[in-house]
């Protein structure tokens, strides 16, 4: 059988303590969303929820709003998974895990552009010619050097 499930949704500010919309007498178990001032989301699953809410309001100042919908631990992983897709379909996000293009900077947006990226994603080719290993095809230079150390006689391994 399933539940519908309801998401409430708090408009929140850093002046007001979290237990004003949570309260303080148990844990939440569920699925959140933070809402960002440029409108990007974070999408996570919980069993403390004030708690978590808490350490988010220190790493970010610029939440502005919070949903949550309730739920058993044994429905976490896959309601999480859910919602992330949903939410990328229509914003940024800014999780790293459960996405197609996971938000902010990663180690890898330093060295290969974002839109480069995204193109790999969408199997855009390449405006280079690649060859067969998936090389950047060798200059002439380089292809004289190599045809020189195929024609050398090759070196028995062994006694």
């Amino acid at each position: 059988m399933t539940m519908s499930r309801r998401q409430r949704r708090w408009e929140v500010t850093n002046d007001v303590a979290l237990s004003v919309y949570f309260g303080l007498d148990r844990k939440l178990c569920g699925i959140y969303t933070l809402e960002f001032e440029k409108g990007e989301r974070y999408i996570v699953q919980t069993i403390d929820l004030v708690s978590r809410l808490s350490s988010h309001r220190r790493r970010w100042d610029d939440i502005v709003a919070v949903s949550f919908i309730e739920c058993g631990p044994e429905e976490l992983n896959d309601l999480e998974r859910a919602m992330i897709s949903d939410a990328e379909s229509q914003y940024v996000v800014r999780n790293r895990a459960f996405t197609k293009m996971p938000g902010g900077r990663s180690e890898l947006d330093f060295v290969v552009d974002v839109q480069q990226q995204a193109e790999w994603l969408e199997g855009v080719q390449p405006a280079y010619p690649l060859n067969e290993r998936g090389d950047v095809k060798a200059s002439k230079q380089h292809g004289a050097r190599r045809r020189a150390v195929e024609r050398m006689p090759r070196w028995a391994c062994g006694a």
